[in-house]
């Protein structure tokens, strides 16, 4: 059985009667809304008629947010949907500063001729907006394929974001924007008010260092991240009874499958871990099954998913996937494969470690300065120790490697892209920024984080949007909040790196997990597809005409050049992981484009 949670929906407004375009009457936009999503995606309730909901949601903390609205005991408790119209009934826009959980939606509020729309703080889950028809038509969407099956206006490249892409970790796409002119994405933390005649966005939230959260003790912040975690996974979860994980055996994904274990043995109910691995074809290349087996429990049951005969080029086959964004990526084929197993076991949700490097696995960077500042002499000391006999660098050199780094420009990153110089010139993205940070750790994580933000916005065009309900506890605000206050002192630990997520749930998990230092590629066999399909990428670049247009924006005779089987599939290289599959993918992302078509 499939469950779709998340529906698609896309809904056209005419701003200058708050009504359906070309009609006089309010009630055909409701309908719409009513119509618009599949599954029961629009919600009314009899005292509040004017409102009318659409979008996707998961409120959090519902009986604090109940109690605030000062709502009678229901014994069977109240929906989400019912608990977010109220709360706009209440509050209006400053709703936001109540809700928690992952969210994006839109109401349309009939009384006021207004469209209301959010998404939460950490933009979750995408929403996107667009104003056409000389600023009388508003369309708002789930995802880009909903969007561009609705928008009336021109179908047009937006080169801006594209430049932006080609050095994602050194370039800032324009704010909001996406691969297409004239379609925003709703940024995290954001929300909109239009009506007639005027569209205003707003920013309801941004991270910040709050350092009254830090604890006076170490053992303190271990248990609250633990305490944060459980809370993010049994929010997730919810009532929902089937429930997977993708499992690396890494420590994120580690921790939160003995953590999901546990709160769905309360309820005998079992965990399905889905661990990637490698194609049977390459059984020789070493990959993560014998530290996913270390995961011996009970209630969890373990399968490996292949993806056999898949690789980085599987999309040129069928150009439609690459329809709305040239951002998926090069693995693609893995996590496809590990929803796919989910789907046919009927999950209701699939649980991954993303976001933890932000959280609860976060790096002490700069350590050694970090600890000089906050005069932790002791520690200090003993780390420099420990680092200087591992490493074999003097104590001084590795202080001094420290300095150089913060205040050094660094170095590019790497090359996403074969990019024309002429593409590039005239179109020169806004530079991530890369410090100086100085001494404080803090500081560079939530530059870090800035900077991710800004590239997750581009890539959330990617996809239809009908996809698993895909979740990542370790993306909660109030673990972010907690994890980005404490310095480097809480996160490092004899000689132990991410030593948050370490000192929370080292007692739940066997020491092969807890105490490894290293994890091997998402996908350790990756080379190994890519030579297997290099034939098939030559084929597609090889009847690229001299007069194509997309050699404009492609340096297309590079890409050739570069286009040759790994020579050591177990180190690889960074044109097949990154350059090459990027650049084929943004090929076929033009050709949706009738400029580029041949």
């Amino acid at each position: 059985m499939r469950c779709w949670p998340w529906v698609s929906f896309c809904v056209s407004i005419d701003l200058r009667t708050g009504g359906e375009q070309g009609s006089d009457s309010e009630c055909n936009l409701q309908s719409y809304f009513l119509e618009a999503a599949s599954g029961g995606g629009a919600f009314r309730v009899p005292q509040l008629p004017h409102l009318t909901l659409i979008g996707n949601f998961e409120i959090h903390e519902r009986d604090s947010l109940a109690g605030r609205l000062a709502l009678p005991e229901s014994p069977c408790g109240y929906t989400d949907s019912f608990l977010i119209l109220q709360a706009y009934s209440r509050w209006g826009s400053a709703l936001v500063d109540h809700l928690q959980g992952q969210y994006a939606f839109c109401i349309h509020d009939t009384l006021n001729r207004v469209v209301f729309a959010c998404t939460d703080h950490l933009g979750s889950l995408p929403l996107f907006f667009a104003v056409t028809r000389r600023g009388v038509r508003l369309h708002v969407a789930s995802d880009m394929v909903s969007m561009l099956r609705r928008f009336d206006g021109p179908i047009e490249l937006n080169e801006a974001t594209l430049a932006a892409s080609v050095r994602p970790q050194d370039y800032l796409p324009p704010f909001g924007e996406t691969f297409h002119r004239g379609i925003q994405c709703l940024r995290e933390g954001h929300f909109f008010l239009a009506g007639p005649g005027q569209l205003s966005v707003t920013r309801y939230w941004r991270p910040s260092i709050r350092p009254e959260l830090v604890p006076a003790k170490p053992e303190a912040a271990y248990e609250t991240v633990r305490q944060l975690v459980e809370r993010a996974v049994a929010n997730r979860i919810g009532a929902k009874s089937k429930i997977a994980i993708g499992f690396s055996g890494g420590l994120d994904s580690s921790a939160l499958a003995v953590v999901a274990a546990k709160y769905l043995r309360s309820r005998n109910q079992s965990l399905l871990a889905l661990v990637g691995v490698n194609d049977p074809a390459n059984s020789g290349v070493p990959d993560e099954r014998s530290f996913a087996q270390q995961l011996d429990i009970e209630n969890i049951e373990l399968r490996f998913v292949s993806a056999a005969g898949q690789g980085p080029f599987d999309m040129l086959g069928d150009l439609r996937d690459l329809e709305t964004s040239a951002g998926n990526p090069h693995s693609v084929y893995m996590p496809r494969s590990v929803t796919a197993a989910a789907e046919a076991w009927g999950s209701e949700l699939v649980i991954t470690g993303g976001f933890g490097e932000f959280t609860a696995s976060a790096k002490a960077r700069p350590l050694f300065l970090d600890l000089a500042s906050h005069f932790q002499w002791e520690k200090l000391a003993r780390e420099l120790l420990r680092a200087s006999l591992e490493s074999g660098k003097s104590s001084l050199r590795l202080v001094a490697s420290e300095i150089v780094h913060q205040v050094r420009p660094q170095p590019p990153g790497p090359l996403c892209c074969f990019t024309t110089p002429d593409f590039m010139r005239r179109n020169q993205p806004e530079a991530a920024e890369s410090g100086p940070w100085g001494t404080d750790s803090r500081r560079m994580l939530l530059s870090q984080l800035t900077n991710w933000m800004g590239r997750a916005a581009m890539l959330k065009t990617a996809g239809p949007g009908r996809v698993l309900n895909s979740s990542r506890p370790f993306m909660d605000k109030n673990l972010l909040e907690f994890c980005l206050a404490l310095p480097a002192h809480f996160k490092h630990h004899n000689g132990y790196n991410r030593y948050l997520v370490r000192g929370a749930f080292a007692k739940m998990l066997p020491d092969a997990l807890a105490w490894r230092r290293g994890k091997m590629s998402f996908v350790p066999d990756y080379c190994f597809r890519y030579n297997a399909q290099i034939d098939i990428a030559k084929a597609f670049v090889n009847v690229i005409r001299k007069s194509d247009p997309v050699r404009d924006i492609i340096d297309v005779d590079r890409l050739k050049a570069r286009l040759v089987p790994v020579k050591d599939p177990m180190k690889g290289d960074s044109d097949a992981f990154w350059t090459i599959p990027h650049t084929m993918r943004i090929i076929g992302f033009l050709r949706q484009f009738s400029g580029f078509r041949v």
